[in-house]
């Protein structure tokens, strides 16, 4: 009995000790919560800076979003945001220059040109955290009717913007080319459609940059001046407000899709997606989507509350990408002006007999010739002459008719395609001397950046014999990597270069070319300078 009881007992103080341990356990747990709750509470006892660039139409409402969330309900993060154009974004990314940690540009396909030309490619964290369908807008009762977005190209004023430097401009050419595909058009047929389209908008670019004191006209300022009609998005006319309209074509539009975008790199990469993931999750908080719809902008696809903007609409996907990106380049070849600065090599070599009637000289006026009755009024082009200290000491080029559009008027009651004309005829008396070729590339390429035309293709064209004979220029190293350094994909210039004959060094004028993205041509026959010289102009270095 006694063995019983005591056996009885031992159980009771077990039980009580892991009563007593389960109590404490209980108030260490209950405590650690409270604790953890007033540390979040409290509002983080610090937060990080994170460093985030949005596109400017969509930064209001991911600030305001920001601000609606506490700290500790967004990671202990303190997301700086910047407005920023995604294309201003995408110079800093690949030149490494004030690089932010997170990205949400425009589209998509802001990310597929970064990843497609940078050393490090950037990750895409969030698809999409807003979207916004491209329309065509005007005031209200002046909406065109387009059935398609060819029709709505051929539009007489129709204000689109500049493909190479917005994705909402690049959208039309995009859809079209996706209707086009879908409908089984056959390419000739295509391009035939989108010739007339190129041309007029080509024309109206140069219309506006004569109205516009920085040569940029934007479609949503265009629009909101009771002009148009434009091509914009859903977003930018709801924040117009009353009195405007828009539109799609039946076929439906592409998505403006506002990827959340990890740009921080190496060992700073991994925290930033973890800040990435806190941001999207702000943003998607009803905080956050209630400042997006607000701002204009759909939430998980959804057209906006209220009856706003055009509703439910189909999305255009392209099913070829390869022939979308063929249409774009063929769009900039026939709708975006050209604004060239010409480089005319006159050393001694271009004096060499070409053929039983000319010189390569000659031949190289004749081409010139021909090239300048191609270009349409609204070209903007200047001639620069180049040999050795051809304009005093170390100084190899030198300036005969500065740019300007061919129809402008000069200073001698002539009009600007009659100087060039008269430039090129006066190519042959300068004639003598070796080539500067490297300094006077860097020279011309530093002009037409400083003096940039966001509405135009800008390049500078090089006709030349020969290779660098300068022994106290830049060496070929040196110019090439000056043309990667200041480069601005916000504000491309190409280098086209035209070989004369084999004794042009024909392996350096492509890598020059190359670095600015233009492209390098070679007339092995002095006899097909003419020739080549017309292909160079009508590809215009794409």
């Amino acid at each position: 009995m006694a063995g019983g009881r005591h056996q009885a007992a031992n159980n009771s103080g077990g039980v009580l000790r892991y009563a007593a341990l389960a109590v404490i356990a209980i108030v260490v747990v209950v405590a650690g919560i409270v604790v953890f709750q007033v540390v979040r509470g409290s509002g983080c006892s610090s937060t990080t800076a994170v460093a985030v660039d949005v596109d400017p139409a969509l930064a209001p409402a991911v600030q305001q979003a920001v601000a609606a969330v506490p700290a500790e309900d967004r990671g202990c993060s303190d997301f700086q945001v910047r407005a920023r154009g995604s294309a201003t974004t995408m110079n800093a990314l690949l030149h490494g220059i004030d690089v932010p940690q997170l990205w949400i540009p425009e589209s998509t396909r802001w990310v597929t040109k970064v990843n497609q030309a940078a050393d490090v490619p950037v990750d895409i964290g969030t698809p999409s955290v807003a979207t916004s369908p491209v329309v065509v807008a005007a005031t209200a009762g002046a909406v065109p009717a387009a059935r398609t977005w060819t029709d709505v190209l051929r539009t007489p004023g129709i204000r689109l913007g500049n493909p190479q430097a917005s994705a909402v401009a690049e959208a039309p050419i995009l859809a079209a080319a996706a209707e086009q595909q879908a409908a089984g058009t056959d390419q000739a047929a295509a391009e035939q459609a989108m010739v007339a389209a190129a041309q007029a908008q080509s024309m109206q670019l140069s219309a506006d940059a004569q109205t516009v004191s920085d040569g940029a006209a934007e479609p949503e300022d265009i629009l909101g001046s009771g002009e148009g009609p434009a091509v914009v998005t859903e977003q930018q006319v709801v924040q117009l407000g009353g009195g405007y309209q828009a539109t799609v074509p039946d076929a439906g539009t592409v998505m403006m899709d506002y990827p959340l975008v990890v740009t921080a790199r190496g060992e700073a990469k991994a925290d930033a997606a973890e800040r990435a993931a806190d941001l999207a999750a702000v943003l998607a908080s009803d905080a956050g989507r209630e400042a997006l719809t607000a701002t204009g902008f759909r939430v998980d696809g959804a057209p906006l509350p209220g009856g706003a903007g055009v509703g439910g609409v189909p999305v255009l996907t392209i099913p070829d990408p390869a022939a979308a990106e063929a249409a774009l380049k063929k769009w900039n070849v026939l709708a975006v002006p050209v604004r060239s600065l010409v480089l005319f090599d006159v050393s001694g070599s271009m004096s060499y007999v070409a053929d039983q009637e000319n010189s390569r000289m000659q031949l190289t006026q004749k081409a010139a010739r021909i090239g300048e009755s191609l270009f349409p009024d609204n070209t903007q082009l200047g001639v620069w002459a180049f040999s050795l200290s051809l304009d005093g000491p170390q100084r190899d080029y030198k300036e005969l008719v500065p740019i300007k559009r061919l129809d402008a008027q000069t200073g001698a009651g002539t009009t600007q395609r009659e100087a060039v004309s008269a430039a090129v005829d006066e190519l042959g008396g300068l004639v003598g001397g070796g080539t500067g070729l490297y300094d006077t590339i860097s020279a011309a390429y530093r002009q037409v950046q400083s003096t940039y035309d966001p509405n135009a293709v800008n390049s500078v064209i090089v006709l030349t014999d020969g290779e660098n004979e300068d022994p106290v220029s830049l060496t070929k190293e040196q110019l090439l990597q000056q043309l990667h350094q200041e480069a601005d994909p916000a504000r491309p210039v190409l280098i086209i270069t035209i070989g004369i004959t084999e004794d042009a060094d024909a392996e350096v004028l492509q890598e020059i070319s190359a670095a600015t993205g233009g492209s390098s041509y070679l007339a092995r026959d002095p006899a097909d300078i003419p020739q080549v010289f017309a292909q160079a102009i009508a590809q215009r270095g794409k």
